[in-house]
């Protein structure tokens, strides 16, 4: 909320990514970038832009794949290796951590 004269005015904005990392959000009214008033009880907000960090969204394990010759065959106290390729839920390829599977 932001209070000009005896204009008052509330601005809400809302945006979604599917791509993670990181990212700077601009926010500018008029060509001025938007800051919190301090004439309300809202807590004053620093000028934009603002620094985003969106995450990874969760594997879907209906869009990631498992390929290679330890599916097929294997030997005991052998080594059989194969590939995992996860997808998150948008479709975009993952980072998955090193794992192990011992049985």
């Amino acid at each position: 909320t932001r209070s000009t004269g005896l204009i008052r005015w509330q601005l809400q904005l809302r945006w979604r990514s599917t791509v993670p990392g990181n990212y700077t959000v601009h926010v500018d009214y008029g060509g001025e970038a938007i800051q919190g008033d301090s004439s309300t009880e809202q807590k004053l907000l620093p000028m934009s832009p603002w620094s985003v960090r969106v995450l990874q969204a969760p594997v879907d394990p209906f869009a990631s794949t498992i390929e290679g010759q330890g599916l097929v065959r294997a030997r005991t106290a052998e080594v059989a290796t194969f590939v995992v390729r996860t997808r998150d839920i948008f479709g975009i390829f993952t980072v998955a951590e090193e794992f192990n599977l011992q049985g």
